[in-house]
């Protein structure tokens, strides 16, 4: 049986996980990955162009709020029921609809109650539920039981994705504006308030750092209301330097090479959280809050996880001291994540589904 995977969303140029992903799937042999035609949902509705019987056609939907993620609450809601009208007919026409579950809910999305009937909907009509932890599919399954088919599939690392690791790190860190003796928390990616970034950058500044030789160092691009918000934030402190800026794909080595550790916060919305895989995957320590994506997270060997401000201050006192290592054994804690294994687990899901 071959499969014709139309994906929700195709690509993303910022991101190398589409990328990947799709790679690896065709790789297995007898998938062939699409993005929608044409006015969307409704155009694959108005295809017809043929497919041989034995090809199982199925839609994969990434993010939920592409299906309804208007700023306007009326025409969100009303795209839910037209959204979901049209994936009952693609249904009736025998195609199958996945769900990788990427969030708890909608990252910085105005309207939640909206955005839950919209989950809720996509979760009814969906044949089958991807989700990237554990921990997660073990409360999902725990809740929906044997109601939904679901699997649990690793998010691929992203080791080499974006170029190799840069060798000389003193270089590096001269280049942009660091010494060889200050340590670094990098906070890096595009920066938005589910991230809360103003929170990491509170509870760095209840530290008396004095003379140390330490940076928080916030690299990527804001709207203007919530960049104003981080320059406010990290007013009266000279060891916070935010650039609010794009990051070109082919600097991300560069940028790594300068951290000692990266930071991530988040809300409850984020579950995976690809920024993390990303510092993993170039040999660099992470500092995560206790998010479902965590749970790779060896303690005090490939970062520390935190569940409050107190923690998070703890853990930067301890790191401005003794910071951990980078380098392989750190990049090898996340090697087992291969796209490859997770492509062939879900190519036999799809198969199943």
């Amino acid at each position: 049986m071959s499969i014709l995977l139309y994906s929700i969303p195709f690509s993303d140029k910022h991101n190398a996980y589409f990328e990947l992903l799709h790679a690896a799937l065709e790789a297995q042999g007898g998938i062939e990955i699409k993005s929608l035609p044409r006015y969307g949902l409704l155009g694959l509705l108005a295809n017809t162009e043929r497919t041989p019987a034995a090809t199982k056609k199925i839609i994969t939907i990434h993010w939920s709020t592409v299906l309804y993620g208007s700023r306007y609450a009326l025409k969100s809601f009303l795209m839910i029921f037209g959204t979901a009208a049209l994936l009952y007919i693609l249904k009736y026409r025998g195609y199958k609809i996945c769900w990788t579950m990427h969030n708890a809910y909608a990252h910085d999305y105005p309207h939640p109650l909206i955005d839950r009937l919209g989950r809720y909907v996509l979760g009814y009509i969906a044949d089958g539920i991807v989700v990237q932890q554990q921990c997660t599919y073990d409360a999902l399954s725990a809740s929906i039981g044997q109601r939904k088919k679901m699997c649990f599939v690793a998010h691929g690392n992203y080791s080499g994705a974006y170029g190799p690791v840069v060798p000389d790190r003193d270089a590096i860190k001269r280049n942009y504006g660091c010494t060889h003796e200050e340590i670094v928390f990098l906070v890096f990616g595009a920066v938005r308030p589910y991230k809360k970034i103003d929170s990491i950058i509170q509870v760095f500044k209840t530290i008396d750092w004095g003379n140390k030789k330490v940076k928080l160092y916030i690299v990527g691009k804001a709207d203007e209301t919530y960049s104003a918000c981080i320059r406010r934030a990290s007013e009266g402190c000279p060891h916070i330097v935010f650039e609010n800026r794009y990051i070109p794909n082919d600097e991300l080595p560069r940028l790594l090479g300068v951290a000692d550790v990266c930071v991530f916060y988040y809300d409850n919305s984020e579950m995976t959280s690809g920024g993390m895989l990303l510092a993993l995957s170039y040999g660099v320590p992470v500092i995560i809050r206790d998010i479902a994506a965590a749970e790779i997270i060896q303690p005090a060997s490939t970062g520390w996880v935190f569940r409050d401000d107190a923690e998070l201050k703890k853990i930067f006192q301890k790191i401005s001291t003794c910071p951990l290592p980078r380098g392989d054994a750190i990049i090898q804690s996340v090697a087992g994540q291969s796209w490859e294994k997770s492509a062939r687990k879900l190519v036999r899901f799809y198969t199943d589904l």
